[in-house]
């Protein structure tokens, strides 16, 4: 029988030892954790934040890798069709109407804590990205139901900051305790976030991307919506026109009040207007009666003839003519001449004037 050169042997040796020096190496990324287990049991937990670089370990199959992503993970949850209470002004009373919810979630693999290793529970737990995403996605859908069941329409869809209750509601779902299974009473109540932190999940947040009205009954509902809107707008009118009636009636008696403040003015300065025309009229009597009594004679005569339409045919010895019958005789008055000068309307030595 042939024997083989003692060279190829060592070529083979020299092979299998390479081999075995590659599979004893690890180089462990910033972007992952690489779990190190010893025929199935774990042994390592290489974090590329802390541990990134060049590791050892013996070949497979004694010790064997698993690597995980450790950077942020995004996954949209399935939309949810929901029942949401909307509240009905006329009757009263709230009825169920359908919504659908779009939530996205962010989580990564746990960092260890006080020596605990988390990536130990998340890889005894799930194993893989994909289970655990499933995991939280069904734990999502269940705390949505519960705390959608107690919120209204009307404290999601509003434009009052103070009533938006969307975050609000997203935070319960994350940090609200609960019973887990069937809710026996002395079972320990836990968050979701509590849950996902002892099956080695950490959760960044919960966010909803959107919600709207199902397909099905959405024209039914934008139907009802512009109903409301028309009938809120048609009540805004309403109160706006009872305003303007309001406004215009205290405008009016205001303007009364002012107008009757006014005319009381008026009469109070006519009056004491007439009171001193009447006390100059009667001093004027005592220096001067005639001029008195025919300056009252003429306020007689403005009264009845002002108008310029009275007629009355009287004969001349009617006492209302006798101003006009017996004038007062006016002295006129004495001008002094020059010497040598003749007074106007006398005549000269030959009788000419």
């Amino acid at each position: 029988m042939r024997r083989r050169p003692l060279w190829a042997a060592c070529i083979a040796v020299g092979i299998l030892a390479l081999i075995a020096a590659a599979r004893s190496v690890v180089i462990v990324d910033e972007a992952e954790v690489v779990y190190v287990t010893e025929f199935g049991r774990h042994v390592a937990t290489y974090d590329g934040q802390t541990d990134a670089g060049l590791h050892f370990k013996a070949p497979w199959p004694i010790q064997s890798t698993l690597r995980l992503d450790r950077r942020l993970q995004v996954f949209d949850v399935p939309t949810q069709e929901l029942l949401i209470r909307d509240h009905d002004d006329k009757a009263g009373t709230d009825k169920p109407l359908p919504l659908t919810f779009d939530v996205y979630v962010c989580w990564r693999i746990a960092e260890a804590r006080g020596g605990d290793d988390a990536v130990d529970r998340f890889i005894r737990s799930f194993g893989t990205l994909e289970r655990a995403q499933s995991f939280l996605r069904s734990q999502i859908i269940s705390r949505l139901k519960v705390e959608l069941s107690d919120v209204l329409l009307a404290q999601l869809a509003n434009t009052d900051d103070s009533k938006i209750r969307t975050e609000e509601m997203l935070q319960q779902v994350r940090t609200r305790p609960y019973l887990r299974g069937t809710g026996v009473a002395e079972e320990e109540p836990l968050s979701l976030m509590q849950r996902a932190e002892h099956v080695g999940i950490g959760i960044v947040d919960i966010r909803l991307r959107r919600f709207n009205h199902p397909v099905q009954v959405r024209d039914e509902i934008f139907a009802k919506i512009q109903a409301d809107r028309k009938r809120e707008a048609e009540n805004y009118r309403l109160q706006g026109e009872e305003l303007a009636a309001q406004i215009k009636a205290e405008g009016e008696l205001e303007a009364r009040r002012i107008r009757a403040e006014a005319e009381a003015e008026k009469t109070r300065l006519e009056g004491k207007a007439r009171a001193e025309s009447t006390r100059i009229l009667n001093d004027a009597a005592k220096e001067a009666p005639e001029f008195y009594r025919i300056v009252k004679m003429l306020e007689g005569y403005k009264q009845m003839f002002g108008d310029d339409k009275t007629q009355l045919i009287l004969s001349l010895d009617h006492p209302l003519l006798a101003l006009f019958k017996d004038l007062p005789k006016m002295s006129a008055p004495t001008v002094k001449r020059a010497p040598g000068t003749t007074p106007v309307g006398a005549g000269n030595a030959n009788g000419n004037k």
